[in-house]
């Protein structure tokens, strides 16, 4: 673990000579007395850009280790008039409030037309990235999944980031942290649209700090309180006797009978500047219904699915003073559903009873080392324990028609019961500092990764073998006398199939990042080693490390300004990507 000694050693050198009191600026805007979110905020000092930002839903903008002397904040939006406030002074360690109240204006449209703030593009990395405020998913028509959200990102669509081959070549975070599926990979958690403060997505070309991934990284960042009080209820309503039906006969598939949905969110000050909070709260009630395959009594089966999802996330923002930002969150997602799986194929008692509860919690600490160094810090743990029980319980068989290819018509009981328990933890450390020298200013990130996960995929035939007679004249899946082949006289059955994978897998990751500034030509080198173990617990038998592996991937990039204002930047990346495998 050579590699992490040296991260930790830089890590103290860099952070040892940089413990000056820092201090901070919150820009607080409003318009028609209502929070303003969205708008640009940048900061100066003298004529020079310190740093630029969006406020959030609250209408905040928070700006974090700068020295003491006096600032110039500049606020514009589309659709309200540009203010500017001079004379900003902030003493060592203080933490200044600046309210700024905004004045609409008209937007003359000549025809269509679409006004936003000049893009500012990013001269210190190469990553191709794209973000989806909530601004953009409370105005555009999107879909309840937020897996779908990925789907505004140009050339991007779920599951296939940019050409990616599924969803195993993406990497899935909340809040900066892993919520892959340790197991099967993708995302484990499915948080509502009603948390996200914003979707950043990254492909090809990201530095050294981010890895795991082929294709592209989702990183989901959850609305965080404010000093600004705010609460929001909304219910939905859909119902068949509201709708014309889209099945059509022989068709395999499913269509919501009704649905309610219940969401609340509440956020605020806890102590003014210091604590804020925020709840977010959803109840979903939904039936589906199928087309009626097995006797034709009626156009729909008399089984509805019964699903039924809460989701609550509760985050707590603590700012004792102007150095440090301290966040701590947990959530809880739970589906319960009954008649599970069905397809219009299946039998009384023949489909399944539902259940996943998932909980995750997230600690986050951000300090800042004076103005030129943040260190940052999280941790974060989930677990899943998602169970498909049979109704006639795991010693009644199913009954299922026998064919070579689906559907299979299915009766008595489900054929199999399953459960999957997957579990993961996970660290990260990062610095960043700036380094001045020749004139220029430099970037430079050091860091490392660690995750811990388990993975437990059980599979189960039910009664230990599973019936399969033929249809034909006088068939009652009642009566076991119906069941025989008329000549051979025997009725055919299927055995195994059954899974029991219990397995552990570790991560561990280090990384330097720098951005090197030579006028207008930006060089971005950077390093990142992997390490991965996969570790198999055997029913019977001892525990052993079934794969390990480590890789080391240099990144090298460079963007060229090509014009005084920094609207026309030529970006170019190199990545490889080699690996060592010993398995056993």
């Amino acid at each position: 673990m050579t590699p992490l000694l040296l991260l930790a050693l830089a890590t103290v050198l860099v952070a040892s000579p940089l413990r000056a009191q820092s201090s901070a600026v919150l820009v607080r805007v409003t318009g028609e007395g209502r929070p303003v979110s969205g708008a640009s905020v940048q900061l100066f000092a003298d004529t020079v850009a310190v740093r630029g930002m969006a406020t959030d839903v609250a209408g905040v903008a928070r700006f974090l280790g700068l020295t003491s002397g006096t600032y110039r904040v500049h606020v514009e939006i589309v659709g309200y008039r540009t203010r500017t406030e001079d004379g900003v002074r902030v003493a060592d360690g203080e933490t200044q409030v600046v309210d700024v109240v905004l004045e609409q204006t008209a937007v003359e449209l000549e025809g269509l037309s679409v006004r936003a703030s000049r893009i500012q593009i990013q001269r210190e990395n190469t990553d191709f990235g794209t973000t989806i405020g909530s601004t953009a998913i409370q105005l555009l028509p999107v879909p309840y999944d937020p897996a779908e959200l990925v789907a505004l990102i140009p050339g991007a669509r779920p599951e296939h980031v940019w050409g990616g081959a599924n969803f195993q070549a993406n990497s899935y975070q909340i809040d900066g942290l892993s919520a892959n599926h340790p197991g099967l990979g993708g995302s484990l958690i499915q948080p509502s649209p009603l948390w996200i403060d914003r979707v950043e997505v990254r492909g090809l070309g990201a530095g050294a700090e981010f890895g795991g991934f082929q294709w592209g990284q989702v990183n989901v960042v959850t609305k965080s309180g404010s000093n600004a009080f705010s609460a929001t209820l909304r219910t939905t309503l859909s119902n068949d006797a509201l709708t014309a039906s889209n099945l059509v006969n022989l068709e395999i598939g499913s269509e919501v009978k009704d649905r309610y949905d219940f969401e609340g969110e509440v956020s605020g000050p806890l102590v003014k500047d210091h604590l804020f909070y925020y709840l977010g709260g959803t109840h979903i009630d939904r039936s589906a219904r199928f087309l009626n395959h097995v006797d034709f009594d009626g156009r729909f089966a008399p089984e509805l699915e019964q699903r039924s999802e809460e989701k609550v996330l509760g985050k707590l923002t603590w700012t004792p003073g102007a150095n440090d930002e301290i966040e701590l969150s947990g959530a809880f997602v739970g589906t319960t559903a009954e008649n599970y799986g069905m397809t219009g194929y299946e039998g009384p008692g023949a489909a399944s009873r539902y259940r996943s509860p998932t909980g995750f919690g997230n600690l986050a600490w951000r300090r800042s080392l004076g103005r030129r160094a943040v260190l940052e810090a999280r941790l974060n743990h989930f677990s899943r324990d998602e169970r498909t029980d049979a109704y006639g319980g795991t010693d009644v068989p199913g009954v299922q028609l026998f064919s070579l290819t689906p559907p299979f018509t299915t009766f008595a009981n489900a054929p199999l019961t399953r459960r999957s328990a997957p579990s993961s933890t996970s660290a990260t450390v990062t610095t960043s500092f700036h380094v001045r020298t020749g004139g220029q200013e430099h970037l430079v990130k050091v860091g490392a990764e660690y995750s811990r996960g388990s993975f437990l995929d059980l599979r189960a035939r039910n009664g230990g073998m599973t019936w399969m007679p033929l249809l034909q004249n006088g068939f009652d899946p009642a009566d076991p006398a119906t069941w025989a082949h008329p000549q051979e006289g025997f009725t055919p059955t299927q055995w195994g199939g059954e899974v029991h994978l219990d397995a552990d897998v570790v991560n561990a990751a280090a990384f330097a990042q720098a951005s090197i500034s030579l006028g207008r030509l930006v060089i971005s080198p950077g390093v990142r080693w992997g390490r991965w173990e996969g570790w198999l617990n055997p029913v019977s038998g001892a525990r052993f490390r079934a794969v390990e592996d480590q890789a080391i991937d240099p990144r090298v990039g460079a963007t060229l300004q090509l014009d005084d204002r920094g609207t026309w930047i030529l970006k170019a990346h190199w990545g490889r990507y080699h690996q060592d495998m010993i398995t056993q």
